[in-house]
């Protein structure tokens, strides 16, 4: 094996930075940029070890749970007054060059997927909707991730521990002592990475969308129950696993229900009122102070660069940023969508004055309002203009709940003051998701790092610097570009019609939904909410009738196969690695 010859050293972990000997170390991007060099040239880095003389410690026979005498981090842990010579799992850890490599490009490769899956769950129903194009939302999609993920992103390689033990549990990892399986362990997140990589570019290809973090988390428990046992699974749920089984349930039901209160309430404000065009001229505003505020919030809460401000900055940041936006919608946006709602109604005088009125106005929902492509799958949801020629489409009776209606002129060019603030929200969405979830491919990497630079003694989480931040940023930026598409169309077109005020309501459930969450510490899924959102609002707004069903059947199905088939191909990776 390739190996940098070392001696025993400390933990950067608990200790600080380990102590070179000779000449003071470099740090930070320097150090990890020179380590590999180092390497590479056949240089061997020389480290101070700790012993047992050195802190008073009465050396003894290891047994479970006894301090390894080479972990510095004793004195500052614990009162321990025996330590032991290290007797666990014999294999080389630090200076393994070649696992950092293909963790980096299998990494990349988790990114991409991420893309490809996850965040092109913001911009489906957008362009179900015709708001926006696949490629324009494509290219949007992957500029919000990179610029989340660089800018407000951070990488742990304790938060996708979700379910699992902790390295330093006695009875598992039992990180610093003479018993430790850490040497398991960095191996182990390489094949959680490829677990979860491999099952998600899977799934992608089949335009299914899935959790990411399920994907990532199922890796890891594939690969703990694999290295030590069943014993060391969490199944609470609150920080476990019993939250993520309940979430599948827990995450589309909750954003299910504020999707439909948003579309009630707009509904009735909007659509309902005498003028709706005027209602919905002051309404859209308000709408933009909302979800920026709420997707503001979002990101103070889940990113590490804010996370511990007070709940009370965070709250008067996101007050704020409601007033500024609502300000900046009225006298900055709106004076372009009265400018396209005047178009509109120009282009449907011009229409109706050569056909009768409820063609015309059929023609202009079809036009201005609809999805792009139509479905060509026979179990999906059949809409009035596509209905076969012999049919009578129905005249323009107005908006009705649980009904495939034709609106009238007057709610068409309401629904037309959406499009923007659609596309507004679907980009936020897409930083405030690349500030968070991009961790889904760092934190295993960061992992693999940890261990690469201090042995069986990385007993302690360390954030991913911004550089690495933003090389995923960009793969999950290609992901969308290259592969997003599927996922795209099944989220607007495969399961249930969609138009701009659908669409909006959607986005605005899966970012409350999230918030709520996090806020209660119940396990929500980005994904399982945008699902269940479009599902429940698609069913009040045209019917149960007219959602596919057979759809939402499969997406629910790879929910519950996303953890089995990750943490299976990451436990037989351990298998074949340690026990063949």
């Amino acid at each position: 094996r390739l190996s940098i010859p070392l001696r025993s050293r400390s933990s950067s972990s608990h200790v600080g930075q380990a102590r070179r000997t000779g000449a003071m170390a470099p740090s930070g991007l320097v150090w990890s940029l020179l380590y590999p060099a180092l390497f590479l040239a056949g240089g061997a880095i020389a480290y101070e070890s700790c012993s047992a003389a050195d802190r008073d410690l009465t050396q003894v026979e290891c047994n479970q749970g006894e301090w390894d005498c080479a972990y510095c981090g004793i004195s500052k842990k614990a009162k321990a007054t025996t330590c032991a010579d290290y007797r666990g799992v014999d294999a080389p850890l630090e200076g393994q060059v070649w696992i950092v490599i293909v963790g980096g490009i299998v990494g990349c490769l988790m990114a991409f997927a991420i893309g490809g899956n996850d965040a092109a769950n913001s911009w489906g129903t957008a362009v179900g909707a015709g708001a926006i194009t696949c490629v324009h939302a494509c290219l949007l999609g992957g500029v919000g991730e990179f610029l989340g993920a660089t800018l407000m992103g951070y990488g742990v390689s304790g938060t996708i521990q979700q379910g699992v033990s902790k390295p330093t549990e006695l009875n598992c990892w039992a990180c610093g002592r003479c018993d430790s399986k850490m040497v398991m362990y960095q191996f182990g997140m390489l094949g959680a990475l490829c677990g979860a990589a491999f099952f998600l570019i899977g799934i992608t290809w089949c335009g299914i969308p899935v959790s990411t973090t399920h994907a990532i988390v199922g890796g890891v428990v594939g690969m703990t129950v694999a290295s030590i046992g069943w014993g060391c699974l969490n199944w609470g749920v609150v920080g476990g696993l019993g939250g993520i089984i309940l979430s599948w349930v827990i995450s589309p039901l909750l954003a299910g229900l504020i999707g439909v209160l948003m579309y009630l309430a707009t509904y009735y404000i909007v659509f309902k009122a005498r003028d709706p065009l005027k209602r919905a001229y002051f309404t859209v505003p308000i709408l933009y102070g909302l979800i920026t505020a709420v997707l503001s919030f979002l990101v103070m809460v889940k990113s590490k660069a804010t996370k511990g401000l007070p709940i009370g900055y965070k709250l008067i940041i996101a007050a704020v940023s409601f007033v500024v936006m609502l300000l900046a919608a009225q006298f900055l946006v709106m004076p372009t969508v009265r400018k396209q709602v005047s178009e509109m109604r120009s282009e449907a005088n011009s229409q109706n004055s050569g056909a009768s009125s409820s063609t015309g106005t059929g023609s202009m929902d079809l036009a201005q309002d609809a999805p792009s492509e139509p479905p060509s799958r026979s179990d999906l949801p059949v809409s009035n203009e596509q209905k076969p020629p012999d049919e009578e489409v129905p005249t323009p009776k107005g908006m009705a709940l649980f009904s495939l209606t034709v609106p009238t002129q007057e709610q068409l060019m309401a629904r037309k003051t959406f499009q923007m603030l659609l596309i507004y929200t679907a980009f936020l969405e897409s930083f405030a998701h690349g500030s968070n979830d991009t961790a889904n491919a760092t934190g295993p990497f960061t992992a693999i790092w940890s261990t690469y630079h201090d042995g069986r003694y990385a007993c302690a989480g360390e954030y991913t610097p911004w550089y690495i931040m933003a090389i995923a940023g960009a793969f999950v930026a290609l992901g969308v570009n290259v592969f997003g598409y599927r996922v795209i169309k099944t989220m607007g077109e495969r399961i249930t019609q969609v138009d701009y005020h659908l669409a909006f309501c959607t986005e605005f459930a899966s970012a409350f939904a999230v918030i709520t969450g996090t806020m209660t510490n119940m396990p929500i899924s980005t994904t399982h909410c945008q699902v269940g959102a479009v599902v429940f609002i698609g069913a009040v707004a045209s019917g149960f009738r007219n959602v596919s069903w057979p759809m939402f059947g499969q997406i629910a199905l790879s929910w519950v196969v996303t953890l089995p088939i990750s943490g299976g191909i990451a436990a037989l990776m351990m298998f074949f690695r340690f026990f063949i």
